[in-house]
C-alpha cells in the first residue's frame, strides 16, 4: 500500500474500535507521541505476516516540464503470499522463468570502439492466480 492510504487506516474509526480506542479520537496517540497503529498492527488485524508501505514516487510530468511528484502506487493494495524460501517449483503470483540470452561483441572502426551487445528475455507467467491480489480504489 502507499503512504497515503496507510494514513488513513491509522485513523480509520473502525481500525481504532478494533484495537480499543474509542473512534471519538481523531489519532490515537500514546504519551509518549508514537501512534498506536502501524505495520505491525495492521498486519494482526488483517491475519496477515506482513504490511509493507511503499513511499516510492515518480516525476510524472513530460520530459523538460516542471517536475511532477506522484506515488508510484496510487490508491492500490496488492495482497500476496511471499515464499520466505523461494523456490521454482514454488507456488508463486508471477514466474520469471529465463528463456533466452544474448550477447554479441564486436568492433566498430569508425568510432573507434569496441561494443557488447548483451540481452536476457524473460517469460511471465501467471502460476498460482489465488496467490495475490490486487484492490484498487480503496481510498
Amino acid at each position: 500500500m502507499n503512504k497515503e492510504v496507510y494514513r488513513n487506516l491509522r485513523k480509520h474509526s473502525e481500525i481504532l474500535e478494533r484495537i480499543g480506542v474509542g473512534s471519538s479520537q481523531v489519532r490515537a496517540i500514546t504519551p509518549n507521541g508514537v501512534s498506536v497503529v502501524n505495520t505491525q498492527t495492521l498486519a494482526e488485524i488483517f491475519d496477515i505476516q506482513n504490511v509493507y508501505v511503499v513511499d516510492a514516487i515518480y516525476n510524472s510530468a513530460a520530459e523538460g516540464a516542471t517536475a511532477v511528484y506522484a506515488y508510484v502506487l496510487t490508491d492500490s493494495v496488492w495482497i500476496g503470499y511471499v515464499s520466505p524460501t523461494p523456490a521454482l517449483d514454488a507456488r508463486l503470483h508471477v514466474h520469471l522463468p529465463g528463456r533466452s540470452a544474448y550477447r554479441a561483441t564486436y568492433r566498430e572502426d569508425a568510432y573507434k570502439q569496441d561494443v557488447v551487445e548483451a540481452a536476457i528475455v524473460f517469460d511471465c507467467k501467471a502460476t498460482c492466480l489465488a496467490a495475490g491480489g490486487l484492490l484498487t480504489n480503496v481510498l
